[in-house]
């Protein structure tokens, strides 16, 4: 199970890291971002979910990370990812695609600056 955790989190960074780039694109251009995209925030949001539902199940088994403060970040990114989400409605295309890809970039440097360093016993 803890490969399959951490193989969620190569996958979780790499799809932050996509919807970043196409969402601070889409407003650098100010194009609207589309269902392609909303789809594809939706999906990661699940990824997310099923990455902190195998870290619940290794937490339940004793397996617990290097540091507890690893546990705030399960919870943090997909709050914030909803956040930024439920924001937009009503939005402008521009502010749209800024507040997604700007949340996403952020997300991904909190993952690979903070979540996973957190994770490693």
């Amino acid at each position: 199970m803890l490969e399959v955790h951490k193989v969620l989190a190569r996958a979780v960074v790499y799809v932050l890291l996509l919807l970043g780039i196409w969402g601070v694109g889409a407003g650098l251009v100010k194009r609207p971002v589309g269902g392609a995209y909303r789809s594809t925030y939706i999906l990661a949001v699940g990824l997310v979910l099923v990455q902190d539902l195998a870290g619940v199940v290794l937490f339940i088994a004793g397996q617990r990370p290097g540091q507890m403060l690893h546990l705030l970040y399960g919870v943090a990114l997909p709050a914030i990812m909803v956040g930024a989400y439920s924001y937009t409605p009503g939005a402008t295309a521009r502010r749209e695609a800024f507040t997604l890809g700007l949340a996403s970039l952020i997300m991904f440097i909190m993952v690979i600056t903070r979540a996973i360093p957190t994770g490693a016993p």
